[in-house]
């Protein structure tokens, strides 16, 4: 019997965002009969013998690719080789790259595009794939442990080796050099220090909050450290107008090749005091640096492109880490903190960035401090999300499938109860905090797979936290309630959201990005089949309205609306979109998508029909 190969990561990544907003693929037998179905196949038992086709009719051409997996979720799995001909008989293996090439130039999928932004888009894909390549063979080595065993809170964030499962291009770096990759990204492993500058206080835009002040924060953060070196607190000491900054290596390389920071090194406003003290390490965030002896976690502006943002701070995603910090002293918070024991936010209670010879904010020199919980005890059983979906990328099962395995062994169950039993654990710990209080306090929380982190017990979830409060608002309707307990709330954090444009973003984050793909992680590792995950969730979701919520709006919605918004991460590339760009309208980057949890008639296994959008129209 001939063995099925998966396709490797960066096609299906690829493949999973082009087929997430462009519906004019249909599904065909391998042998040669007719088109079976359009966009939204069945779901087949044998679906090996099944390919996806999609039509290049500027060519005359189709592309065809195995579908091992079919997943409503809207992520799935491929078998290789990728073909190309004018029917599967014919069809003869190509790479993704001239596969690529192809489909961009086909109007009837992409639209009109330029040949400056093909160009763009394919040197990026070519760099994806490239650097995760690179990144596999060099973790090689690494990946039973990684998928099978284990791992500490900075081991999982450094295991996320694949990055965003529908994203066409997961892992472009290619505004940096390969040697900056290997030294900088998570996928190596990489470790290195922190570079530490004095700054005059004049020229500093800073500031904690009231328990927590800028001067005690910098203070423990280099007093947690054993390795910062003497001398360098003896400058410190010896320079009492300024004040010490942390900064990334890249950042601060960056920076001193500026005009304006040269300046500030030749009058004496900027000391550099070089890379010192013990190392950090980058988080699945390229930017973000975590040591397991800091209070903090840090997180830096880098002015480079990585998937869809150029990751520069901006002043109001400081104010919402301060925002929230001081929420956590009203009563409001300890109401939420007494219904949800489980549920917990990583606030960034101070900022660091400096200012330019006219008084101006310098934002590609930020720096946040995020609480950094995950020491000493705390460091075991608790992973990121995204790391525990990963799906393997030799064809493995993913570790929530190794998981799932090891709690039916251990409890006499079958993999398909053992699944459900997990599936529903997670549910109440993870999904119900975010739905409830979006819906009794107004409050929203970019809960993507990367932001979650969870503790686990005996490989249940038991904990969850949140992170990254750049992704934090609430909904115009609570605004006036929430005033009444932090009267400045919304305000320069600029992150109160009209209720269509809050169920749309929560909608993509929290449904779509995190819940579908634990859905989609649970299915593929073959313990429990999609249709009883979404019928679990319709249940869990009807009986927590039953139960009463202030708002229901948002769950009705996910109950009786026939499709979602999902960000079209596909098309903000090909585009060249910068997401954190303050002038981009959010929604313009989001387009619609069948929603599975939908089931007219209360018919659990109905198919979802799926929108009528394609790519092109938008492209």
């Amino acid at each position: 019997m001939q063995t099925i190969r998966t396709l490797d990561p960066s096609p299906t990544a690829f493949l999973n965002a082009l087929l997430r907003e462009y519906t004019g693929w249909t599904t065909c037998s391998s042998a040669g009969s007719a088109s079976l179905t359009t966009g939204q196949p069945e779901l087949l038992a044998d679906s090996q013998r099944y390919l996806l086709a999609i039509p290049l009719r500027a060519t005359g051409l189709t592309g065809y690719v195995g579908l091992q997996h079919r997943s409503q979720a809207g992520r799935h799995r491929f078998c290789a080789p990728i073909l190309l001909g004018k029917d599967p008989q014919s069809a003869r293996p190509i790479d993704l790259m001239t596969l690529a090439g192809l489909i961009l130039h086909d109007p009837k999928i992409v639209g009109e595009v330029s040949a400056g932004a093909r160009a763009k888009f394919l040197s990026r894909l070519q760099d994806s794939q490239e650097s995760l390549s690179d990144a596999l063979e060099y973790r090689r080595g690494d990946l039973k442990h990684i998928f099978t065993q284990p791992l500490s809170f900075a081991e999982a964030e450094q295991a996320l080796l694949l990055g965003h499962p529908v994203h066409p291009t997961p892992k472009s770096h290619d505004e940096l050099s390969r040697d900056e990759v290997r030294a900088l990204t998570p996928e190596f492993a990489a470790t290195f220090p922190l570079r530490w500058m004095l700054v005059h206080r004049h020229r500093l835009d800073a500031g904690g909050t009231e328990d927590l002040p800028l001067r005690q924060a910098i203070k423990d953060l280099i007093a947690s450290d054993s390795a910062f070196p003497a001398h360098t607190l003896t400058l410190i000491e010896n320079a009492p107008a300024h004040l010490p900054m942390p900064m990334h290596p890249w950042q601060a390389k960056y920076l001193l090749s500026q005009p304006e920071i040269k300046a500030m090194v030749a009058n004496g406003d900027l000391i550099d005091l070089g890379e010192v003290g013990a190392p950090f390490r980058p988080t699945s965030s390229v930017r973000t640096l975590y040591a397991e002896h800091a209070d903090y976690m840090l997180k830096f502006s880098l002015s480079v492109r990585l998937t869809n943002s150029v990751r520069v701070l901006l002043p109001k995603e400081w104010e919402r880490g301060k925002q929230i910090h001081q929420l956590f002293a009203t009563p409001l918070w300890q109401e939420i903190s007494e219904r949800f024991p489980s549920f917990r936010i990583l606030s960034e209670p101070v900022h660091m960035a400096l200012k330019d010879s006219q008084g101006a904010t310098i934002r590609e020199s930020a720096v946040l401090f995020r609480q950094n919980p995950f020491k000493g005890d705390a460091v075991s059983h608790t992973e990121v999300l995204a790391t525990l979906c990963q799906d393997h990328p030799e064809g493995g099962c993913s570790r929530l499938t190794a998981l799932i395995r090891r709690i039916a062994t251990r409890e006499g169950r079958s993999e398909a109860e053992a699944g459900l039993r997990w599936f529903d654990r997670f549910l109440k710990v993870v999904l119900a905090p975010f739905l409830q209080i979006h819906a009794d306090y107004g409050l929203l929380f970019g809960a993507h797979q990367q932001n979650t982190v969870l503790t686990l017990q005996e490989d249940y979830p038991m904990r969850v936290y949140y992170r990254d409060c750049q992704g934090t608002g609430h909904s115009d309707s609570a605004h006036e309630v929430l005033k009444t307990y932090l009267p400045g709330i919304g305000g320069e954090a600029q992150n109160t959201v009209s209720d269509e444009l809050g169920d749309r973003l929560y909608g993509y984050y929290l449904i779509v990005n995190n819940l579908f793909n634990v859905i989609a992680s649970i299915a593929q590792g073959g313990s429990t089949d999609e249709a009883s995950l979404f019928a679990s969730l319709r249940e869990f979701l009807l009986k927590l309205r039953e139960e009463g919520l202030r708002d229901p709006r948002f769950v009705t919605k996910l109950l009786e609306e026939e499709t979602l918004w999902s960000k079209g991460n596909f098309l903000t590339c090909l585009r060249d979109i910068n997401e954190s760009h303050e002038g981009q309208d959010q929604l313009a980057v989001y387009v619609p998508m069948a929603n599975p949890i939908y089931a007219p008639s209360n018919t659990e296994t109905s198919t979802p029909r799926m929108p009528e959008a394609r790519l092109a129209k938008t492209g």
